[in-house]
């Protein structure tokens, strides 16, 4: 595992609400963030990992980075869009040196994609036996080539050096990885389902052994809320991110009951943990030994006062939002921060 070792190495986390940058270094101790803040974007201009306004986008950014005085660094980008094909394929079993030839000429084979048109990468996740052949079980991330080109084009119109593309759902396992604490309880050997709960949409990752497992991109999110609101509540877009905020005073997600208004987020988060239920069922059917320890919840929706409680008595399964990683210095909101953070780590070649 290394980490981007020099002071001005840039994690630059997008998402359809805002983009999140920290700037850090690796010491002896850990991962130090000297530098975190984050960039409100407007919903039209980058939707579901794709930049739709370049020209907005840019200035939008630019603004953002003098203002916190960025101007310099290698950038490390983590995106998360639909169209991002990440699938688990069962390969022959190969030497490693022809991986990536195997890949290259086959991969059209095995995945409905035109691979031409995507960067490709891929995650060995080991070996398995199938009908007593063995095969490596990789996880392929492929990403449009035309999304890779605008975000790097994006990043140097910036003045700012991009070096490595990386999505969420990997850069957060990274980040988990690193050290033996999450929240100062230890996680080493146990099976974490990471959420991610955003505004377009959730990553759920399941990581065992350092390794991720299974990794999906599921519909739903906070614009599905805000949405609700603005028909049922004439609430504005700040209005309903203000009330998430006011939970807290009302008592909790969990013990505030006859409210309209947190029945429908509860209703809005039910449709979401549904699909993440079927995600559940699928890797629980892999193999009989499969099961989920610990859920780690971060992003925007997760530090709604009683979301842990909730999706622990939905999944029955703990749950813990995230706080704190071992050997890690930042004095920011880590679970708004964590992509970003985990993209500054490189492990696997993704």
């Amino acid at each position: 595992m290394n980490i981007a070792n020099v002071s001005k190495s840039i994690g630059m986390d997008f998402d359809s609400n805002e983009i999140r940058i920290v700037q850090g270094k690796a010491s002896k101790k850990g991962i130090i963030i000297n530098k975190h803040f984050s960039i409100k974007i407007p919903r039209e201009v980058y939707q579901d990992g794709v930049i739709k306004d370049m020209e907005q986008l840019s200035y939008i950014v630019k603004d953002g980075l003098d203002a916190n005085g960025v101007s310099s660094g290698n950038v490390h980008a983590v995106i998360n869009s639909s169209i991002i094909i990440i699938r688990e394929v069962g390969f022959p079993k190969v030497d490693k040196e022809d991986i990536d030839n195997l890949i290259e000429y086959q991969l059209g084979d095995f995945v409905p994609i035109h691979p031409e048109d995507y960067v490709v990468k891929y995650i060995n996740l080991g070996s398995f036996m199938d009908d007593g052949v063995e095969k490596l079980n990789m996880l392929i991330i492929g990403v449009p080539k035309d999304v890779v080109e605008d975000h790097f084009n994006l990043i140097k119109g910036l003045g700012l050096k991009p070096v490595v593309m990386d999505y969420k759902g990997n850069a957060i396992s990274k980040l988990l990885n690193y050290g033996e604490e999450i929240n100062n309880q230890i996680v080493k050997g146990k099976t974490l389902g990471l959420l991610d709960l955003s505004y377009e949409s959730t990553t759920f990752t399941v990581v065992k052994d350092e390794l991720i497992e299974v990794s999906r991109l599921i519909e739903g999110g906070i614009y599905e809320v805000i949405d609700i609101f603005k028909d049922k509540f004439s609430f504005s877009e700040e209005q309903t991110l203000d009330w998430f905020k006011k939970i807290a005073d009302m008592g909790g997600l969990v013990e505030v009951h006859d409210d309209p208004k947190v029945e429908e987020l509860k209703s809005s988060i039910k449709e979401i943990a549904a699909k993440i239920e079927m995600v559940v069922r699928y890797y629980h059917t892999r193999e009989i030994e499969n099961n989920i320890d610990l859920f780690v919840l971060h992003g925007p929706l997760a530090t709604v006062n009683g979301m842990e409680k909730f999706f622990s008595d939905l999944f029955n399964i703990p749950c813990i939002s995230l706080q704190s990683v071992e050997k890690l210095k930042f004095e920011g909101d880590l679970s708004k921060y964590g992509n970003a953070i985990g993209g500054l780590i490189r492990v696997n070649g993704v």
